[in-house]
């Protein structure tokens, strides 16, 4: 399409559940995530699953293989921003016939860099009121952060296995 003496590319950015993306990590190998939901308690956002295994880059995806791997987490995704970024690429489609146990936490300290440890949590499930904790304790430990993330920030999570950026621990944890 021409607009105003430009030439206009057209890129059809619908995601939808069920949606399979590959994500170059690195060394020629590729990882893989579903969009498996939203989350309307966190801005009607996509949720995703990251799959823990790495494939060759030029291997043929085996999309039941793939989305039949252990998780190694979960997250809130702007996934229509990462095809626009290029920072994963669409590779196929499965229905989502599998529930995921999902639990994420926020700090009400968030964005306060003063506050290390935070002992004012919310936890929630996906769709569902979040509930004030307090201190995290027991499952809640295991809530992963719910934010919603921005594409750099899920690829540096899935070549790193850590968040880039600082968030509130919920223990003191010391360096021995």
């Amino acid at each position: 399409m021409h607009k105003g003496g430009r030439l206009i590319l057209s890129i059809n950015m619908a995601t939808r559940i069920g949606s399979i993306y590959r994500v170059d990590v690195e060394n020629g190998l590729v990882r893989h995530f579903w969009d498996v939901g939203t989350d309307q308690t966190q801005l009607g956002s996509a949720l995703i699953v990251v799959f823990r295994s790495a494939y060759p880059k030029s291997s043929c995806p085996d999309l039941d293989r793939i989305i039949s791997d252990e998780v190694e987490f979960y997250c809130h995704a702007m996934v229509s921003s990462g095809i626009k970024r290029g920072s994963w690429s669409k590779i196929g489609f499965r229905r989502v016939d599998t529930t995921f146990d999902m639990l994420f936490r926020i700090s009400a300290d968030q964005g306060n860099p003063a506050v290390q440890v935070s002992e004012r949590w919310y936890v929630w499930e996906p769709s569902q009121p979040m509930r004030f904790v307090g201190k995290l304790t027991g499952k809640n430990t295991r809530a992963e952060i719910g934010l919603v993330f921005p594409p750099i920030d899920v690829v540096t999570r899935i070549r790193t296995g850590a968040w880039d950026g600082f968030y509130q621990a919920y223990e003191w944890v010391f360096d021995s």
